[in-house]
């Protein structure tokens, strides 16, 4: 996208201007604050004060002089990037920019920018940095730029301070800045000139002898407005003050802009007159518009003697609105209209075409507006700038619409999330508004949309199989010529139908490779992560999980160096939780899954639901969650009846049949015919094998063996000719149990061992059809025959877990000896390895989590007081006599021993209320009359913080890149350890070591932020060290120090009381003579 350098630039003011004081004031004391406003009229010197607040105090700056056209947001950010870029040499160009380069939708990830770009000022920005925006009216009220603002108002570092300037009130998202009181607010009121700021204006900035009274009298009707007393001392003379409205600023500017382009030159008239259309006017255009050669001179001269025309950089000048709007009130429409063209003209030859379709459709000339946007409506498309399009689009009617199949295929793009159903019916017709005007490139890119708009609606049928084809039919007779970027996305939809659609999951992924290959060379980011996500589909649906697996970091790569469309990290993030899911951890299934939610909510894009509840209802059934699995199916099925989605209500049905093979067989029963029926009706050929899988494991549930048998030989040909791997193993499981039950033994050892092969080289932990009497006969069975038991032995840990003891029971009694004692440890391992991590807080308000659940309950006040024994003595094993002492101190050894096998009993019960008996806790280990926590399933916070402090201090030297790790450190230490047992001597030694801890990294914490001028930094950790050491003077004078550096008079005097009254108080001390000094300094200070 352009930038115009010009706008970012401090505009070049009169050195003849006054020095107000007494809004300076106001200024720097408003840089405490997040946010200020100047809020003002026209000509009120809004502008003037900002400049001269930035060249008093030379503070690093970044102005950016905003028009309507920064509405977009897009082009918003790319002038900040740049302004960046210029301001700080570590900044790269492009950092931002490069983040929403492709987005499809930058409206639903306006948070995500807000935060990086607030994480790159923490980066480039040491001490502080002012960003000022001019103008801040001109952007609409509709624009995400509000949000953006006020997103990065609330996340950026303190030593970030934003102006902004402009005429009206400021958005409702700021509303809460105000109630906060995070706001000062400049207001015409503070801006008006005083009776004494008048005086000084005339005396030592006009030098002129006017009398006492006529001041007061112009500074009376002009109500201290800045632009009208400068212009009216021009007229002095011939002035009658009476005359003039008071307080109407309208019809005083009005009035001035006649008494002065009257006197003008008419060639300064008419460059003028030509140039009031255009928002910021150029020398080279305003001689373009005008037809005068010397135009330049002409607008530099007028700029010079009125404040009329501010020159915003080198070359560039924008007319104050209210002369724009006089000037054009005397140009006829007819003139108007032809000036917009020849600005549009001008704007084309330049390759700005977006400017120039704005300049068109001022000229009312639509058709030629919509023209030219067939061009630029790509690029705009391509980079992202929906809202620009969207601005542009605005202007068309739907006549327009249904007759312009350009404007109706980027009208329907853009609305294709929020109405993916209408939009496959506007596509459509687009298709057939290009066929009808013979357009094949306009026919192929509208085929390729209502295809990718088809496929995320999940309308899947044989239709988009033909237009695909129809596409390729296209491309091999060369009917068109098409742009070079323009074939990977063909071969990219080719591979989407082959995959989703046919189930021809080789040869889609050698069209997604293929795709990979170009857009490697080509630098496409874009084609890299849909080439890369076809292929982890694919893969995934192919059975190949690791390869799926690699596929996935690749793509998780890309993401965290490169911005990304919110569309594709949707979809990143779906096929994370489908991979994590078949691997068995449900808890990153779940992390992928909660991320791909979020971003449905920020699309607004509703049919992409069935995606992520498939995922979500089958890992509900994993978890034995049967109500919850219950309720998303239903939530499913009324989206499916809705939409009238078969693909959708397969699915329902799918899912119902899981739930019910685990609950309900015979209703389970019940719904095959049906599941069947609706599956095959909705086109997916990977989706209709899944329901006869799960049709296979009905039949075999029920006795109905050889109907199960019929079926299973058809189906597995099917599935094995897809290369679907992991449905050929549902199979083989299924397989083996039917002919053991058949007492085909050939047949059953067959199957067993083709299964246990294919999932010992394909690890699954996870099926569709999961039951645990099916994974315990074959893992039973594994172990028994001897035929890979090392997968029997995975199965049960991993597979059936803290069900292992249940499943495994009926096996336990017929198994041989030496069996029979190799599943009992199994079944031990399984529940301890199934066991949720247990977090455990101390630094603060004792509480513990067993993964996801806080205990409230526990079984005594004992057992909770063990644990934070166990807790506090760290990692290594403590002797069992120690606990108890701590435990009861004052009681003797003997007689306790029973009541701490209670207390130990009830811990084990608390932490784990399910726990079998003959099964060992997974937490508490005991060994060699020793207890202690297991480090690899309990997590506590004061560990972490120990074992990071140590590993830090063992540097002999810190430097700039060590601060974030020690200020992530210090945060751990939320509050004194276990504050509730102050007085028990057990934590009294563990509490007094991590607090001397955390005062050293406070210290390393003030010393590194001092080196690197971070004042505010310093200060905060000082305040902490205060806090934690409050008898330390050296402390306090340090801190005073800072203040009085930074502006902070009241809070240095306050700190001086307080610290006065402490020492007075508790040590009956007086301040010391240096603080007394530092004092007395702050109390001049302020008084200045």
């Amino acid at each position: 996208m352009l930038v115009n350098p010009t706008r970012i630039t401090i505009p070049i003011i009169s050195e003849k201007i006054l020095h107000r004081e007494r809004l300076i004031f106001l200024l720097k004391k408003g840089l405490e604050k997040k946010l200020i406003t100047i809020v003002a009229g026209p000509g009120e010197g809004k502008t003037t004060l900002a400049i001269d607040f930035v060249n008093t105090f030379k503070l690093p700056t970044i102005w950016y002089s905003l028009t309507s056209s920064d509405s977009d947001l897009v082009r918003f950010i790319n002038h900040l990037d740049y302004a960046l870029c210029k301001t700080f040499q570590k900044y790269k160009q492009g950092t931002i920019a490069h983040y929403f380069s492709s987005i499809t939708n930058i409206s639903s990830q306006i948070d995500q920018l807000a935060d990086v770009l607030a994480a790159n000022f923490d980066k480039i920005v040491d001490d502080s940095l002012l960003i000022v925006l001019d103008d801040y009216h001109l952007i609409h009220s509709n624009s995400n730029v509000h949000f953006f603002l006020a997103r990065l108002l609330e996340h950026c570092p303190k030593k970030i301070h934003f102006i902004i300037i402009t005429r009206f009130p400021l958005h409702d998202v700021y509303a809460k800045f105000y109630l906060h009181q995070e706001i000062l607010e400049i207001t015409k009121d503070d801006l008006r000139f005083t009776l004494e700021e008048t005086f000084l204006l005339f005396k030592k900035i006009f030098f002129s002898k006017l009398e006492k009274n006529k001041i007061e009298e112009l500074t009376r009707i002009c109500d201290g407005w800045i632009i009208a007393l400068i212009l009216l001392s021009k007229h002095l003379g011939k002035l009658d003050t009476e005359s003039i409205p008071k307080k109407s600023l309208d019809k005083l500017y009005s009035y001035l802009g006649e008494e002065i382009f009257k006197k003008l030159p008419p060639t300064t008239q008419t460059v003028l007159l030509k140039t009031s259309i255009l928002e910021e006017v150029t020398p080279e255009l305003a001689q373009k518009l005008s037809g005068i050669p010397n135009a330049k001179d002409i607008i530099e001269t007028f700029a010079k003697h009125y404040f009329l025309a501010t020159r915003v950089a080198h070359d560039t000048y924008r007319y104050h609105h209210l002369l724009r709007l006089f000037l054009q009130s005397k140009l006829t429409q007819k003139e108007i209209k032809k000036l917009h063209l020849k600005a549009a003209s001008y704007y084309q030859t330049k390759k700005n075409n977006f400017i120039a379709i704005h300049h068109i459709l001022k000229a009312n000339c639509l058709k030629k507006a919509a023209h030219l946007l067939e061009k630029e409506g790509w690029n705009l498309l391509i980079t992202g700038q929906y809202e620009s399009l969207e601005s542009i689009l605005k202007n068309f009617s739907s006549e327009d619409f249904q007759n312009n199949p350009w404007l109706l295929y980027f009208k329907t793009w853009l609305d294709r999330w929020e109405k993916p159903k209408k939009a496959i019916q506007e596509f459509k017709k687009a298709i057939n508004l290009f066929k009808q005007k013979k357009n094949n490139k306009g026919v192929v890119v509208s085929i390729l949309a209502y295809v990718e708009v088809a496929l995320m609606a999940g309308n899947i049928s044989l239709r988009l199989s033909k237009l695909i084809d129809q596409v390729a039919q296209i491309v091999e007779q060369k009917k068109v010529k098409f742009p070079s970027y323009l074939l990977p996305y063909i071969l990219l939809s080719t591979a989407s139908v082959r995959i989703f659609c046919n189930g021809n999951f080789q040869h889609g992924l050698e069209l997604a490779e293929t795709a990979y290959k170009s857009a490697l060379e080509n630098e496409n980011l874009y084609v890299q992560l849909k080439s890369l996500l076809l292929q982890g589909f694919a893969h995934y649906y192919m059975g190949e999980i690791e390869n799926a697996s690699n596929i996935l970091k690749k793509l998780l790569n890309l993401i965290e160096k490169d911005s990304v469309p919110l569309d594709i990290r949707f979809y990143i993030f779906h096929l994370g939780g489908m991979i994590y899911r078949l691997k068995g951890d449900i808890k990153k299934a779940k992390i992928f899954l909660d991320k791909s939610l979020k971003i449905i909510k920020q699309l607004k894009a509703e049919s992409l639901y069935p995606f992520v509840f498939e995922t979500i209802i089958t890992v509900h059934i994993i978890q034995h969650e049967y109500f919850n699995a219950k309720q998303k199916i239903l939530e499913l099925k009324n989206i499916g009846e809705y939409t009238q989605n078969m693909w959708v209500l397969t699915l329902v049905q799918i899912n119902l049949v899981c739930l019910y093979l685990l609950t309900k067989s015979k209703e389970a029963l019940n719904l095959i015919p049906y599941l069947l029926k609706i599956a095959k009706k909705a086109g997916r050929e990977y989706f209709f094998i899944l329901a006869k899988v799960l049709a296979i494991a009905t039949y075999s549930e029920m006795g109905k063996k050889e109907k199960a048998i019929r079926l299973f030989k058809n189906t597995l040909l099917k599935a094995q000719k897809m290369k679907a791997k992991y449905l050929v193993c549902l199979l083989y499981s299924e397989a083996a149990k039917l002919y053991f039950d058949l007492g085909k033994k050939s047949l059953f050892i067959k199957y067993l061992q083709n299964f246990l092969e294919l999932i010992k080289n394909n690890p699954y932990r996870y099926f569709y059809n999961y039951r645990e009497n099916l994974y315990a006969f074959i893992a039973y069975q594994s172990i028994n025959q001897g035929i890979y038991p090392e997968v029997g032995e995975n199965i049960i840990i991993i597979l059936l877990g803290r069900n292992a003891n249940k499943a495994l029971s009926p096996y336990l009694k017929e198994a041989r000896p030496e069996v029979k004692e190799k599943l009992k440890k199994l079944i031990k391992k399984a529940f301890k390895h199934s066991a949720p991590l247990l977090f455990i807080k101390t630094l603060g308000d004792f509480k513990v989590k067993v993964g996801n659940k806080t205990i409230v309950q526990w079984e005594s006040q004992k057992a909770k007081t063990l644990l934070k024994i166990l807790v506090t003595r760290g990692e290594k094993p403590v002797p069992i006599d120690v606990i108890m002492e701590d435990l009861w101190p004052e009681a003797n050894w003997e007689s306790v021993k029973e009541n701490f096998k209670i207390t130990l009993k009830r811990l084990r019960r608390s932490l784990e209320p399910d726990l079998p008996s003959r099964i060992s806790s997974s937490y508490i280990c005991l060994k060699s009359n020793c207890l202690y926590l297991d480090p690899e399933k309990v997590i506590v916070d004061a560990w972490e913080f120990k074992r990071k402090a140590k590993s830090l201090q063992k540097k002999k030297m810190f430097t700039q890149d060590d601060l974030k790790e020690v200020e992530s450190i210090i945060k751990i230490y939320k509050e004194t350890f276990l504050p509730q047992d102050l007085y028990n001597e057990w934590a009294s030694g563990e509490r007094e070591y991590l607090r001397k801890i955390y005062i050293k990294l406070l210290e390393i914490a003030v010393s590194l932020t001092k080196n690197l001028n971070l004042y505010e930094k310093t200060i905060f950790y000082l305040e902490l060290l205060i806090a934690e050491d409050s008898f330390n003077q050296k402390l306090y004078e340090e801190l005073m120090n800072y203040y009085l550096e930074i502006g902070l008079y009241n809070k240095a005097i306050e700190l001086f009381k307080n610290f006065k009254k402490l020492f007075e108080t508790e040590l009956g001390i007086p301040p010391g003579k240096k603080m007394i000094e530092l004092y007395q300094k702050a109390l001049t200070l302020i008084s200045h």
